[in-house]
C-alpha cells in the first residue's frame, strides 16, 4: 500500500541493483543481505529499485531502451573463467556507463575485469597480487576535509569492515575518507568522480551487514546517491 504523500511505484525513478548473485556471487560476501541495505537507501532517496538475478542478462537488456536513473553495483568476480561482463553484455554496461550515474561499493571494484570503461568510471580496480585487506575489524573512516564537500560537511565515523588497501587507481577523483593502512598512512576508500558530466562514486566499505549498522555509514551513502542524480526526491 502506498503510504499518504507517498509516490506510486510507477511514478518513482527507477534503480538498477546489481547484486552478487549468480556467477557474480562468492564465498566471502553476503550480497542479498547487503544489497538489502542498500535497497533500504534507494528507497529512502526514493527509487523504486530493480534487483535482477542475472546480471549479464540485465545489461545485456540495457544496449538499447531506457536506462534507469542510477545503478549500484555490489557484486563480485565471476571465478568460471568466462569474461566478464559475458560478451553480450559489454555494449549494455557501457551505455549505461556512458549514461547513467554509478555507486560501486566494496567488492565491486573487482567485478568486470575486462572491462577498462569499468574501472575508469568508478576510479578504481581490485587487482589480485596488488590489492589486499587486513582482517577483518574495527576501522576509523577519516574525512578529507571538514567542509568543501558537495555532500556537505563530512564528520569521522567508526564501522565493522575491511580495509581495503592497494587498489588500483584510475583518474581523478574527490577524496571523501580514507583510513589508515597497517603503517598508519592514510589511504583512500571512498570517493566522488565527475568526468565529462557523468557522475560516480566508489565507497569501499560494505563486506557485510555490519559495515551496514552504522549510522553515518547509510546517512553517507544516501548522501552520495542524491549527489549522484543531482536530486533529493
Amino acid at each position: 500500500m502506498t503510504g499518504e504523500g507517498a509516490q506510486p511505484a510507477a511514478e518513482r525513478p527507477r534503480a538498477l541493483l546489481l547484486t552478487g548473485v549468480g556467477r557474480y556471487a562468492d564465498p566471502w560476501h553476503p550480497f542479498e543481505q547487503t544489497s538489502d541495505r542498500l535497497r533500504e537507501i534507494l528507497t529512502a532517496a526514493g527509487y523504486e529499485v530493480h534487483e535482477p538475478q542475472d546480471v549479464d542478462a540485465a545489461l545485456a537488456a540495457y544496449t538499447d531502451g531506457a536506462p534507469p536513473s542510477i545503478v549500484v553495483a555490489n557484486l563480485g568476480k565471476p571465478r568460471d573463467g568466462l569474461p566478464s561482463p559475458a560478451l553480450e553484455a559489454r555494449p549494455g554496461l557501457e551505455r549505461l556507463l556512458s549514461t547513467t550515474p554509478i555507486l560501486a561499493v566494496h567488492a565491486a571494484a573487482n567485478s568486470f575485469p575486462d572491462s577498462d570503461l569499468w574501472a575508469t568510471t568508478i576510479g578504481a580496480r581490485w587487482v589480485d597480487g596488488r590489492a589486499w585487506h587486513p582482517p577483518f575489524g574495527r576501522l576509523a573512516a577519516v574525512p578529507e576535509s571538514s567542509d568543501g564537500s558537495p555532500l556537505g560537511p563530512l564528520r569521522p565515523f567508526e564501522l565493522d569492515d575491511e580495509r581495503y588497501l592497494g587498489l588500483d587507481h584510475h583518474g581523478p577523483v574527490l577524496g571523501l575518507y580514507r583510513h589508515a593502512d597497517e603503517d598508519g598512512v592514510l589511504q583512500p576508500s571512498v570517493w566522488l568522480r565527475n568526468a565529462d558530466g557523468r557522475r560516480a562514486a566508489y565507497d569501499a566499505y560494505g563486506h557485510d551487514e555490519r559495515a551496514y549498522a552504522s549510522d553515518a555509514h547509510r546517512d553517507l551513502l544516501l548522501r552520495i546517491v542524491r549527489w549522484l542524480t543531482r536530486s533529493s526526491h
